[in-house]
């Protein structure tokens, strides 16, 4: 499976999943039916997916869901979210039918954070650090590649997040989920980093430290 991320300056970076493999989007529909879709890419404000022409319920421009599901190998676990269909066409060939999707709110807890933690509140990192130590910081964390063990997948999972917290916590709360996605995805998919999604981990690291939020 391939990701790479593209510079989408509207707002945010899009992690782009080129095959039907590489993820999928389920729709909970009011009578908890789904419909499924192909992940085409997702980003901090939204995703887009494309539905085969023949599905039944094809969600219309402007729908609201309250859960929408987002599965990729690349993601620990699955992201949850609630959203507006915004953008609705149809694909070439038998591509199927494109839906544009923005976030209304973000339900998984993969934006957590553990504010009775004190000593990950206060342990923010220092506008000095650079290119170099925020990559070795990367490279220095456990890799959640290949772990099979459920619950030591998991642990690193969450050993992840707490080694990152003092850098989320410089992040606005919207951005957080985003940033905790972008270092699992990095570390999914081993020591070979996506060259754009590094570029995007960095962006973060130095918004986070370079202007930090007042916890």
């Amino acid at each position: 499976m391939s990701t790479q991320t593209t510079n989408d300056r509207r707002k945010f970076y899009r992690m782009h999943f080129r095959n039907q493999k590489s993820g999928r989007v389920e729709f909970i529909l009011p009578d908890s039916d789904r419909v499924q879709a192909r992940l085409l890419d997702v980003g901090g404000g939204g995703l887009r997916c494309a539905v085969s022409r023949e599905t039944e319920n094809v969600p219309e421009m402007e729908s609201y869901f309250d859960r929408i599901y987002v599965f990729s190998t690349v993601f620990t676990n699955p992201l949850i979210f609630s959203g507006i269909v915004r953008r609705k066409r149809p694909l070439s060939g038998r591509q199927g039918i494109e839906l544009g999707v923005e976030f209304s709110a973000v339900l998984s807890n993969v934006q957590q954070i553990n504010r009775d933690d004190k000593i990950s509140q206060r342990r923010i990192v220092t506008a000095n650090m650079n290119k170099n130590l925020f990559i070795a910081r990367l490279q220095q964390s456990q890799p959640l590649a290949k772990v099979r063990d459920i619950e030591k997948r998991e642990q690193r999972r969450l050993d992840l997040h707490n080694n990152f917290h003092d850098i989320a916590h410089g992040l606005p709360p919207e951005e957080r989920w985003w940033f905790y996605c972008v270092i699992e995805s990095l570390k999914n998919t081993g020591q070979r980093y996506q060259k754009g999604l590094l570029v995007e981990y960095l962006d973060l690291c130095r918004k986070s430290t370079d202007h930090p939020l007042a916890l």
